[in-house]
């Protein structure tokens, strides 16, 4: 009876056994499958299932040594695997995290399914890394999901491809051996520690994210991606970057049409390009369409970069600056973007230092509130002693266009001695500055001409003019590196002038000449050139610089005046009355320039012996002829 209760007893204690599930078998009979079809050169260790890691499997580095590289297994089994209805692929689920987990170590890892059902135990398998590539074309939001399904290539037979895993395993390691040299070699250059500290090397993606993508970033050798990863330039990506800084180069030296010509030689290659790099690209076409004097070609090309790169604060500067630029020529065609002034301010609170930011913000002070708030502006900025003194000449000018040469000669003391690159720009506007003091009822314009309202200066100071000439000329010396084509013309149309005035004809000759030699059909200098050649008593050599600088648009009416009276010296009557005739079709600039119009006209229809004519002019200026 006892032994009968006993084996009672016995019956229920094992029907409470834990069962083990079928899936252990057959994941076990994958793992005895796998230990026996890989090389007896391969030593694989079991390894805990908690994380995915079934094996850890070392490829000997030579016949018979201990030690090698290591490969990690996750292996699985299965009665009915999925094959795909290709027949070139089957599909295995796994936990997402076990895919982070397997793709977070420093070896290798592949997944390797068994077919346990049928007799020779097949197991194919294909590395963790090309399985999440794949994943991630096909699901992009693979990794917010509790599992994921993979895909194994059935060419991947194990037994017969081990050499290939071999091959792989062996590469893989040996590349990380080079990574870690070139890592050694490149971590102080770039600014990174020899050791980076546990507290910042624990958290990797963050600290690669954080100091060494910027640093590679700099350098050019990568980029930025859309999720602040680093992407790794391309030996033709690096050439690209490389000849966009060339052209670069030449740009900043105002050597245009260097930069042009390399910039034409990348275009078909430009749209391949990743976005950083375009950016570049467009950023410098814009910048040479500002050298081109073509604001809105330069507006387009910036809006292009910023598009590629919203990110640097150059190309959005300079996207404001050129819409600026286009307002202040004309507001009702080229209004500023409604949002013009909220992202100017947005720029310099994350780039407080940027002296061309903080430069573009005293304009539009000047321009809203008066000089005095851009000088409020200025006082309150923490920049660079050499940026401060940027600022200070960019101040100068805002006063030397709001007539107030004082305020812009006092501003330029303070700055005694120029940045290099800057003396031209400090210089020309010490020059402006000083031209406004010695000529009574002048004007500098917006875009640097200098503007003798009326017939001509009456009273001159010679002195303040003699310092104005002096100012220009070294002005001179540097304007060709420091500016681009249209504004070196004009600093040295304004210098020619100044010693016209100055009565250095021969000077002012001499300036003039320079210029055209390399550009004949500057409108400015071949008036410069006129008008110095006519006070030498030249008018006939005089028409024909005069005759080039004449522009039909020319809102002062100067180079018409010009011209007429120089073709009235030369006795050329009848272009001269052609010319008024001309004139008067399209409107005088001002009643002085009507008055003077009927003069040479009297003068020269008198000469021709058309007195009738001549009377008729005499009675509209309302002169007495007897």
């Amino acid at each position: 009876m006892q032994s009968l209760m006993a084996l009672q007893e016995d019956n229920r204690m094992t029907s409470k056994l834990p069962e083990r599930p079928r899936a252990h078998e057959i994941d076990e009979q994958a793992v005895i499958a796998f230990l026996s079809q890989k090389p007896a050169a391969w030593i694989a260790t079991e390894m805990s299932r908690e994380y995915g890691r079934d094996l850890l499997v070392t490829v000997p580095a030579a016949t018979g040594r201990v030690g090698g590289d290591d490969f990690w297994v996750q292996m699985k089994g299965s009665e009915a695997p999925n094959y795909l209805a290709d027949g070139k692929q089957l599909s295995h689920e796994l936990k997402v995290t076990t895919l982070n987990y397997l793709r977070a170590q420093s070896s290798p890892a592949i997944l390797a399914v068994c077919d346990v059902a049928k007799a020779t135990k097949p197991i194919y398998w294909g590395w963790i890394e090309d399985a999440i590539r794949d994943l991630e074309e096909r699901n992009p939001a693979w990794t917010e999901q509790e599992s994921a399904t993979v895909r194994v290539p059935l060419e991947h037979i194990f037994q017969s491809t081990t050499e290939s895993i071999e091959t792989a395993v062996k590469a893989r390691h040996a590349n990380d051996k080079i990574d870690r040299a070139l890592s050694s070699l490149v971590r102080v250059p770039i600014g990174l520690p020899s050791d980076t500290p546990l507290r910042d090397a624990a958290d990797t993606a963050n600290y690669v994210k954080r100091e060494l993508t910027p640093r590679l970033a700099k350098m050019g050798l990568a980029e930025m991606g859309e999720s602040d990863e680093a992407v790794a330039y391309t030996p033709e990506q690096v050439a690209f970057r490389e000849k966009v800084m060339k052209a670069g180069s030449f740009a900043s030296i105002y050597k245009s049409g260097d930069a042009a010509a390399i910039l034409a030689e990348l275009e078909p290659a430009s749209g391949g390009m990743p976005p950083r790099l375009r950016a570049a690209f467009f950023n410098l076409k814009g910048v040479l369409a500002i050298h081109n004097d073509d604001l809105e070609g330069a507006a387009g090309h910036f809006e292009a970069a910023s598009s590629l790169n919203p990110k640097e604060p150059q190309i959005a500067i300079n996207l404001l600056t050129a819409q600026h630029s286009l307002f202040q020529k004309d507001s009702s065609r080229w209004p500023l973007p409604e949002n013009w002034d909220r992202r100017l301010e947005e720029l310099l609170q994350k780039n407080s230092e940027s002296v061309s930011g903080i430069r573009l913000r005293m304009w539009r002070l000047s321009e809203t509130s008066g000089v005095k708030s851009s000088a409020e502006f200025l006082a309150k900025c923490s920049i660079s002693d050499a940026g401060r003194k940027e600022a200070l000449i960019a101040l100068a000018e805002l006063h030397m266009f709001a007539n107030d040469p004082e305020g812009a000669l006092g501003l330029l003391d303070k700055v005694e001695a120029p940045p290099k690159g800057h003396e031209a720009h400090f210089f020309s506007i010490k020059a402006h500055s000083l031209t406004l003091k010695a000529v009574p009822g002048i004007r500098i314009l917006a875009d640097g001409r200098v503007w003798i309202q009326g017939l001509g200066p009456t009273d001159i100071d010679f002195n303040r003019l003699q310092e104005t000439c002096e100012a220009y000329e070294k002005a001179l010396t540097t304007i060709h590196d420091e500016a681009p084509l249209h504004v070196v013309e004009q600093i040295y149309a304004s210098a020619a002038s100044s010693w016209f005035l100055r009565g250095n004809y021969d000077r002012a000759m001499e300036i003039a000449q320079a210029f055209l030699l390399l550009h004949p059909d500057s409108l400015p200098l071949n008036g410069a050139m006129a008008a110095a050649l006519f006070q030498s008593r030249d008018p006939s050599k005089a028409v024909v610089f005069a005759r080039k600088a004449f522009d039909t648009n020319d809102e002062t009416g100067t180079s018409y005046r010009n011209l007429l009276v120089i073709l009235m010296a030369a006795d050329r009557f009848d272009e001269a009355l052609t010319l008024i005739a001309q004139r008067q079709t399209r409107s005088f600039s001002s009643s002085d320039e009507e008055n003077l119009s009927y003069q040479m006209a009297a003068i020269a229809h008198a000469e021709n012996g058309e007195f009738a004519d001549a009377q008729r002019c005499i009675s509209f200026l309302g002169v007495d002829d007897g």
